[in-house]
């Protein structure tokens, strides 16, 4: 667009052999250009803005207002009602936004104030900034109308961080016309390169989500998002005139204070009391460098995991990575296969990493010492959980070239030691783009495992182990069309512990239509669409292997409600026997109104049960409900009962139920609570042994308080119960009582 004013004011190496050529060919695929910067400059605004929500013209005098034209979803870049616009200056050390929402029923807006990191489907807003100019992922940082802040990094293909949460401040305020954020966004933050002549350049784009009825994103620019690089369509915004580059530290030092108490069945309980001190380090070197540290990191922040079965289940159960340590970089690992699953670092008592990244090249290490070893140990029909009882050291590393359109080459390293064994994994991973519709990503592994004859013998684990792995997608997206195919194969004996690897040993053919079609609005269908997909699996040294077809559908009404469908078939090969699965299900969902939605459903399909290897007929039917009441308080639930009839041998059902609070009388002060429990039921039909029973449940009472500055507290409980007749007969089998302080001290930003 050429050089435009936005306003008139604003605007441990380790060598592997087998893998060298395969690395060069990668890296000279993904291409050597970065992508050229040419867009809006941004003047620096030497007046004073105070970040309030309330929009000075004074404050922001000669900043000149853009609107958000588009309409970006449901329907694809089209002209959109909504009006919205955007004021963007910066102050040489700042990246500052005054974003005004107007509503005509400005009564409807739904938003709802908790903690940080909390924002569903609301009416807020959301400055998306490709910091790095890589073409590849995103920072977001969204406010929602209730003032509640919520930030990420997202990425294709675990290039991005749910969980990432990084230092910025935003107001929002709540008028008669409806609402309006300012922001200020940190440079130091986004840690970006700038130049010498005092230029930064920010490829980003502004987006407003209306909660509501057919829940429309509109944006300052038109990304299509039926191209596949999104971040390929952000202009780029260059700051003039910005501050040297400075470093940045952040020390997050912390004090948790214990006591688990445990009660079990028939025998004397016990209590033990903790005072457990810890620091989380962020030093941003500038230049796109960084080093994070943890000493003793701490699990206490994180929500209590929801219950999960592994009933008739093959593979072992993953969870979701919440501690900052790791999630400050999770992006920088994500491959096309699960390489890297930090939750496997279990209990670390120290961790550093370091990265680099410049639109060009990205470098990436973490190095770990844990307390515990443990890793998923896959198969062909499934996986375990391996605990031995030593200490860890772990090393993940990964070097990037980054291309034009999203184009990418890469070498990871893990590398996963404890006395007696070790597990190494080398892997190029790469994408090459074909225009804006196509992209063809592959990666290939090789991995090498030892233990010792005393761990193979105590853990039942191979001695020596060496094994390869490969896999290959090609994506197609155009109006509304996607197409995906996938091609994966692996030996028996790969392994990759620092990683989340549940299957190996075979050969995995996918392929997917999938069809978006939107409708204007006005009507009384929002959008609808489906799809068909299928694949197939064969196992390399087992005459197993299963063949997988569905259809599927779906369709979204005007007023926020929903439905969808499938029908399925499974031919399977399972331990020598051949079964012909058929499955049938559906859901509806009806908003009541812009507050409250309930939901339910039903599946019925044939499975394999794995202990009887027999038929069984499942009927999961399911219900649940959001409701915000007001600006205070929301509530989730949801029920799920799955009946599983054996033919002939048992018969076992699982029952679930999860309800969510979150009370938050003023914005920083907020009341949560879980309510989790899950049962099961088996019974073998050939005996006369009773009804095997095990119920679980588990409840979390916490207060929080958080300052705009990250520093919080939070003092709560969580109880535990289990049983073994029935729901009634739940004792409580453990407590924790906990409280934890977090100072957040920052120079820099």
């Amino acid at each position: 667009m050429g050089d435009k004013v936005f306003g008139t004011a604003c605007s441990r190496w380790v060598g592997v052999g087998r893998l060298t050529r395969m690395v060069t060919l990668a890296l000279l695929w993904s291409g050597t250009q970065a992508w050229a910067a040419d867009g809006y400059d941004v003047a620096r605004h030497n007046l004073t803005i105070a970040v309030d929500g309330q929009i000075d013209a004074a404050e922001w005098s000669g900043v000149a207002p853009q609107p958000l034209l588009h309409e970006i979803d449901p329907r694809r870049v089209a002209d959109t009602s909504w009006q919205t616009t955007v004021r963007l200056a910066h102050d040489g050390r700042n990246l500052l936004l005054a974003i005004e929402a107007r509503d005509a029923e400005a009564d409807q807006i739904v938003a709802a104030r908790g903690a940080r990191d909390t924002i569903g489907n609301e009416d807020y807003v959301t400055v998306q900034i490709d910091a790095e100019g890589t073409r590849q992922r995103h920072y977001e940082f969204r406010v929602n109308a209730a003032g509640v802040l919520d930030d990420r990094i997202a990425g294709g293909t675990g290039s991005g961080s749910p969980q990432w949460s990084g230092a910025w401040t935003a107001v929002a305020r709540r008028g008669a016309a409806g609402y309006a954020v300012e922001l200020s966004i940190p440079l130091t933050t986004l840690n970006a390169r700038s130049t010498a002549d005092g230029k930064l350049n920010l490829p980003l784009n502004v987006t407003r989500h209306i909660g509501r009825d057919r829940r429309e994103t509109v944006a300052l620019l038109p990304v299509n998002m039926d191209q596949l690089c999104q971040e390929c369509q952000y202009e780029t915004f260059t700051l003039v005139n910005v501050d040297g580059e400075k470093q940045a530290l952040q020390l997050r030092p912390y004090v948790a204070v214990r006591q688990a108490s445990s009660f079990p069945a028939g025998a004397a309980s016990s209590k033990d009391t903790s005072f457990d001190p810890g620091v989380d380090v962020l030093w941003k070197l500038g230049a796109g460098r960084k080093v994070v540290a943890t000493v003793n990191p701490d699990f206490s922040e994180v929500a209590p995991d929801q219950i999960q079965f592994d009933v008739n289940r093959r593979f072992a159960v993953s969870f979701s990575e919440n501690r900052p340590f790791f999630t400050e970089n999770a992006g920088m690992y994500g491959a096309q296969m699960p390489l890297v699953y930090t939750r496997s670092i279990a209990d670390p008592d120290v961790a550093v990493a370091y990265s680099a990244q410049t639109s060009k090249v990205s470098i990436g290490a973490i190095y770990a010492s844990d307390r515990a070893t443990s890793f998923i140990q896959p198969g062909q029909n499934g996986s375990r959980l391996v605990a031995i009882d030593d200490k860890s050291e772990t090393f993940i590393a990964r070097l990037q070239r980054n291309g034009e359109q999203g184009r990418r080459g890469s070498l990871i390293i893990t590398d996963r030691r404890a006395t007696g064994y070790e597990n190494l994994v080398a892997a190029v991973d790469t994408r090459q783009t074909l225009g804006e519709h196509q992209s063809i990503e592959g990666i290939v592994a090789i991995s090498r495992s030892d233990a010792s004859p005393e761990i193979a013998t105590t853990y039942d684990l191979p001695e020596h182990r060496n094994g390869e792995a490969g896999r290959v997608l090609h994506s197609y997206k155009r109006d509304h069309l996607s197409v995906t195919s996938l091609l994966v194969r692996s030996s028996t004996g790969f392994r990759a512990d620092a990683g989340n690897l549940n299957r190996v040993g075979m050969t995995f053919a996918y392929h997917e239509w999938y069809w978006n079609v939107p409708r204007p609005s006005g009507g009384r269908v929002s959008n609808f669409g489906g799809g068909v997909w299928g694949n197939s699996t064969r196992l390399t040294h087992n005459p197993d292997e299963e063949q997988n077809l569905e259809a599927w559908g779906f369709m979204n009404l005007a007023d926020g409600s929903g439905m969808d469908g499938f029908v399925h078939y499974t031919h399977e090969i399972f331990q020598g026997r051949p079964f012909n699965e058929y499955g049938i299900g559906g859901s509806y969902g009806w908003q009541i109104n812009p507050n409250v939605r309930v939901f339910a459903g039903i599946n019925r399909r044939d499975l394999v049960d794995v202990i009887a290897v027999e038929s069984a007929v499942s009927t999961r039917p399911f219900w649940g409900f959001n409701l915000k009441a007001g600006s205070t308080l929301s509530l989730t639930g949801n029920f799920e009962f799955d009946s599983n009839i054996g033919a002939t041998t048992r018969n076992f059902r699982t029952s679930s139920a999860i309800v969510r609070a979150n009370w938050s009388p003023r914005l920083g002060h907020t009341v949560s609570m879980v309510a989790n429990w899950g049962g099961t039921r088996e019974r073998y039909k050939l005996t006369i042994d009773p009804v095997l029973r095990t119920d679980r449940a588990r409840g979390q009472l916490v207060y929080l308080y958080q300052r705009a500055d990250r520093s919080q507290f939070h003092i709560g409980v969580n109880i535990g119960g289990s049983g073994s007749d029935g729901l009634g007969s739940l004792h409580k089998s453990d407590q924790l009582l906990f409280g934890k302080a977090i100072l957040n001290l920052d120079w820099g930003n």
